[in-house]
């Protein structure tokens, strides 16, 4: 039996020559990224820079000018001088076949870097000294980073389009906030920027309350336990403020909680989890693992309290924004992540630039959506102006009215929605536009109807 000491890493040397012989008879390479470090001999790597210097160059590629760009960097000599070179050119290879020699180099490559990584997470168990979830989770991200590598997305143009009008028979999967007619994709991280008392949690856990009967939701709070996000559930499902349980229910009002919750009682797939605490590789390895076991959509309340504190928080937003746009890239699971503003946005209508950590959430994030609420003494006035352009409004109603700005939007067009929001059962109505019998037609009553509504939605600010 071999031991592990005495193993060959994985390559095929033949390949190795095969490849720089057929280089060097006019072969190209169009579709397999390939550096000198994936020979696994390295005067094969030096040739194979030496020809592709001269590719740059735009010179001629032979055995005659790879030689002389060798003798003049004092390498010739060190890669078995012109003599291999001409041995290498008449291995009896093809200039047709030099993209499957370079995926057989490739490949063995990529194996040399699987056992690589796996033996720097063995090292990093040992001697860290971090936890399990840690090591796993810097394991886990290494290891995923090796599928990134390959063959390069070369397509004709015709074929990719004859492609992608195939796929148009069918919908792209996509989820939205309800009430809403923005799209948010699978495979994306979405963001929604808010400042503390305008429905941020309120909202998301309206969706994550609809979508759970389609989908398994993860919930991951930096901010509030399992119980806080349990009495918001059980708010929305009576219709009853949390303050009217806290004082101690009789028996029959029991009965009636428990009926008002059987949806929720019965539901196996929406998961809370009190996250205050986790690392960063813990939260990147349990959204991992709940998208392994099936999981689809994610929402991460708030980024700025997941981003491990350390010395600058837009560089620890940046790190944690480029995490969650790897994990949900790779699992394809729709992450949804709130936001705060920062401290001095003041202004009353919030930008992209308000976002704290702005920079790194505009980069990653593929749809971005600001929230934003009158202050008090102006709710009745914002009202009765969207009354006035055909919104289901009464500018009495003592319910906040919350806008939804769309302002980043990768698959569609920038939007605005409104809500009115009752902060003690945690519901959000959206306000419905109406076509009015004199002026231009503004929208349809249909709820639920995206596309309608996607084409009915104002665009304006109130």
């Amino acid at each position: 039996m071999t031991s592990e000491r005495d193993r060959i890493p994985p390559q095929d040397l033949d390949a190795e020559r095969a490849l720089l012989g057929s280089l060097m008879l006019g072969g190209l390479l169009t579709e397999t990224p390939l550096k000198s470090a994936d020979f696994v001999r390295s005067a094969h790597g030096v040739v194979f820079d030496a020809i592709t210097a001269l590719h740059v160059a735009d010179e001629t590629v032979d055995v005659i000018t790879v030689a002389a760009k060798l003798e003049s960097s004092g390498k010739l000599e060190d890669v078995g001088g012109k003599c291999y070179l001409l041995d290498l050119d008449n291995a009896g290879t093809l200039a047709s076949h030099a993209e499957q020699y370079a995926r057989i180099v490739a490949g063995k490559s990529r194996l040399r870097d699987v056992i690589r990584v796996a033996t720097d997470a063995i090292a990093d168990a040992y001697s860290s000294g971090d936890g399990a979830d840690e090591v796993i989770g810097r394991a886990a991200d290494r290891m995923l980073a090796l599928q990134d590598t390959g063959r390069m997305g070369s397509e004709r143009a015709s074929d990719a389009v004859a492609r992608r009008l195939k796929d148009y028979a069918n919908p792209t999967p996509a989820v939205s906030l309800p009430g809403t007619g923005t799209r948010l994709h699978f495979g994306d991280v979405c963001v929604l920027g808010g400042r503390p008392g305008t429905g941020k949690t309120a909202i998301v856990l309206q969706a994550a309350d609809t979508w759970r009967k389609d989908h398994k939701v993860l919930v991951l709070s930096f901010e509030m336990s399992t119980g806080e996000l349990a009495d918001r559930l059980i708010a929305r499902a009576t219709c009853k403020s949390s303050e009217l349980a806290y004082s101690g229910l009789s028996e029959s009002e029991q009965v009636a909680y428990r009926e008002a919750c059987a949806g929720i009682l019965a539901d196996e797939h929406l998961e809370l989890v009190q996250a205050a605490g986790m690392s960063e590789a813990q939260t990147i390895a349990r959204i991992r693992a709940f998208a392994a076991a099936g999981g689809q959509i994610v929402v991460l309340d708030y980024l700025q309290i997941a981003a491990e504190s350390r010395t600058d928080e837009n560089a620890d937003l940046t790190r944690l924004m480029r995490a969650l746009q790897r994990v949900a890239k790779r699992s394809g699971v729709c992450l949804l992540a709130l936001s705060q503003y920062s401290r001095g946005a003041t202004d009353g209508k919030p930008a992209l630039h308000h976002l704290r950590g702005s920079g790194s959430i505009e980069q990653e994030a593929a749809t971005v959506c600001l929230m934003w609420s009158p202050e008090s003494d102006d709710q009745a006035t914002r009202k009765a102006e969207l009354a006035a352009k055909g919104y289901i409004l009464d500018p009495g109603d003592p319910r906040l009215l919350i806008r939804l700005a769309w302002q980043k939007v990768r698959h569609g067009a920038p939007a605005t929605d409104y809500f009115l929001f009752d902060g003690a059962t945690m519901r959000l109505e959206p306000a419905e536009r109406v076509a009015q019998e004199h002026g231009p037609a503004v929208a349809w009553r249909a709820v639920g109807d995206a596309q309608k509504r996607s084409h009915a939605r104002h665009s304006g600010e109130a």
